[in-house]
């Protein structure tokens, strides 16, 4: 079969054209052809339909193992099934079973892969020097440019990242990967106007929805809507196959627009047909609004700062004080106060050395508004397992009751259901923190901060127990108990506990807590943590199994139950049977690497566990508990 028409519309971007050209194409009896079951898989991804483009792959690489093309392509459906290093494992046995006279733009493929991979482990030696020997051996292969800069993105070099891209882009011109990785990597450098521009030149060259979903979202944040309005009539022509769930990210995108330009009743018909909860309380808000309502959206002009790993903190505080005229840069702020992530004391302790007004308290959605309202931004935390992650707090949509937020890892604005949000962060707050020049403090006039005296005694005991002076805290604890706080006199009590090492206060304050937040998956994982610090490990175990069978279960807690079981030679096999269920979200957690490191090293299996300890430390460099299992 002559699929060269076909490939190489492609390979210009023009997917319509090539899905002509392939259904001119006559039917094979057997359509198990490696090079027809992997284009009619890309076309079918480009199309628009992803479990179409899953299918294809998955027969052609069933049926032609030794195909490394068809491996290479497959290793991204398993990556996002299995998850990352599900995805390596994958790619290293197809490597073991390639011909030995494979053809170097093939390897090159499979080098570029696993950079990609190593990448996404924060293994920078490794993933430098496999693209490196990429572009080596296909060095007229624009992908193996693009898969540099995506390295570099990856460790944290933007800057190098967007200079590889626009070398790229001087020799391919016209290829869509690059044009498209190029504008990304402007974005993360805050030259937003240059990558609209860009994307806006080349809209018409190529019948990519991919491509043309890149040009929406930076349109739609950028405020020009008639252009939006235009590219997403595009997307859905480009996309002649889509899937359900492609299908309703276009409705929803519809949904936006028709809200931004004030047609609330377009909106409301809308969001009716998709059939989800917020939807159905949009319709009704819109169908509520009185007639000549203006949509009441307000966003405040705080720039973008790009994080690098775990460092969301010094790019929240230095985008805010950016905002405010008084720069910081991200750098300094890592020098002075980080350590593989930042306190909240130690936040708050920088602000006030550094000459700002600071104060801590709770958000809701009444204070979120009128902060809003005298445009002044914030930042806030949230919670999630393990993981805690620092954002700012930059504007609000009344009608759709949305915050909106600067994530410093998404060069785009966020934006996140108000009700849904507070309800999910209640156990910590969600805890905010604001921070003024002296001279705008008289724009709080008239504001009262939710909880913000017993935040700052909260404040108060951290500092005492960095200095060791537990007495201090200990008065602190007691004011807070005058205060009233329930939820943060128990945190605070948690604190000490901690420093202590006081497990069975830890496990206490914990048991209370989860009264009132019954499946807050941090406090959930605490209480697992104290378990196993106190050697009950039965219970532990017995505890865990009835916290992962259920449907809402954080997958962090089958992390802790595989680590719980691992030690039993009994339960090994459950053991490795929860880190693969668990292994699509957890691969990239470096406590999922020690877990499994852990279990390899039990089974006598050292070179697998050296590998896992490696990324463990990868990941995690700042854990020492992870670089003493290595060395």
């Amino acid at each position: 079969m002559d699929l060269s028409l076909v490939l190489k519309a492609m390979e210009q971007g023009r997917y319509l054209d090539a899905y002509s050209f392939f259904n001119a194409l006559p039917l094979p009896k057997y359509p198990v052809d490696a090079g027809y079951c992997l284009t009619y898989s890309r076309l079918s991804y480009h199309l628009g339909s992803w479990p179409l483009a899953r299918a294809r792959a998955y027969l052609g690489q069933k049926r032609h193992r030794s195909d490394l093309v068809l491996a290479v392509y497959w290793s991204h459906f398993v990556e996002d099934r299995w998850g990352t290093f599900q995805s390596l494992e994958y790619l290293r046995s197809r490597v073991a079973q390639r011909h030995l006279d494979t053809e170097a733009s093939v390897m090159a493929d499979v080098f570029s892969r696993r950079a990609m991979i190593s990448a996404a482990f924060r293994d920078e030696n490794a993933a430098i020097s496999l693209v490196s020997h990429a572009k080596k051996m296909a060095p007229d292969d624009p992908w193996h440019l693009v898969c540099e800069s995506r390295v570099l993105e990856q460790t944290d070099k933007y800057q190098t990242a967007m200079l590889t891209a626009w070398r790229a882009y001087k020799l391919y011109p016209v290829n869509r990967l690059v044009i498209q990785q190029l504008s990304r990597t402007l974005m993360l450098l805050g030259k937003r106007r240059e990558a609209l521009r860009l994307l806006k030149e080349h809209r018409h060259r190529f019948q990519s929805y991919l491509y043309s979903l890149a040009l929406l979202e930076l349109a739609v944040d950028e405020g020009d809507y008639p252009l939006a309005i235009n590219v997403l009539s595009e997307a859905w022509e480009y996309a002649p196959l889509m899937d359900e769930s492609l299908n309703r990210i276009f409705r929803d995108w519809e949904i936006t627009l028709h809200c931004r330009l004030g047609e609330f009743a377009s909106a409301s018909q809308k969001a009716i047909s998709m059939d989800t909860t917020y939807h159905s309380q949009l319709a009704k808000r819109l169908e509520a609004a009185p007639v000549g309502t203006k949509e009441v959206r307000r966003v405040l002009s705080v720039p973008f700062i790009r994080q690098h790993h775990n460092t969301c903190a010094p790019a929240v505080m230095s985008s805010l004080t950016t905002f405010w005229g008084q720069p910081f840069p991200m750098e300094q702020i890592v020098d002075d106060i980080w350590y593989g992530g930042t306190f909240d004391y130690q936040e708050r302790g920088w602000l006030k050395r550094h000459g700002w007004w600071v104060r801590e308290f709770r958000l809701d959605w009444p204070t979120a508004c009128a902060l809003i309202e005298r445009e002044i931004p914030c930042a806030f935390s949230t919670k999630n397992g393990n993981n805690g992650h620092l954002q700012a707090l930059i504007g609000v949509d009344r009608l759709l009751e949305l915050l909106i937020i600067r994530d410093p890892y998404d060069p785009l604005k966020g934006e996140v259901e108000q009700y849904r949000f507070f309800t999910e962060q209640a156990a910590y707050g969600p805890r905010a923190i604001l921070f003024l020049p002296m001279d705008q403090v008289g724009r709080l006039d008239g504001l009262r901060l939710p909880e913000a005296d017993a935040y700052d005694l909260l404040h108060q005991l951290n500092l005492a127990l960095e200095k060791h002076g537990r007495e201090t805290a200990q008065t602190q604890i007691h004011a807070l108990e005058d205060v009233g706080n329930r939820r943060l006199l128990l945190l605070a009590r948690r604190q000490m506990a901690i420093y202590d090492r006081n497990e069975l206060l830890l496990q206490q304050s914990v048991e209370q807590l989860l009264k009132d937040y019954p499946r807050d998956s941090t406090l959930l994982l605490d209480k697992q943590r104290s378990l196993a610090i106190q050697g009950r490990a039965q219970l532990r175990i017995d505890w865990l199994r009835e916290q992962v069978v259920r449907s809402d279960s954080h997958p962090s807690l089958g992390l802790s139950l595989a680590d719980a079981l691992k030690d039993n030679i009994n339960f090994r096999l459950e053991a490795r049977q929860l880190l693969r269920q668990n292994g699509n979200r957890l691969s990239r957690d470096s406590e999922w690497h020690a877990t499994q490191g852990s279990l390899a090293w039990r089974d006598q299996q050292f070179d697998t566990a050296l590998v896992h300890y490696r990324l463990a430390c990868c990941l995690d460099p700042a854990n020492e508990r992870h670089i003493h299992s290595y060395i």
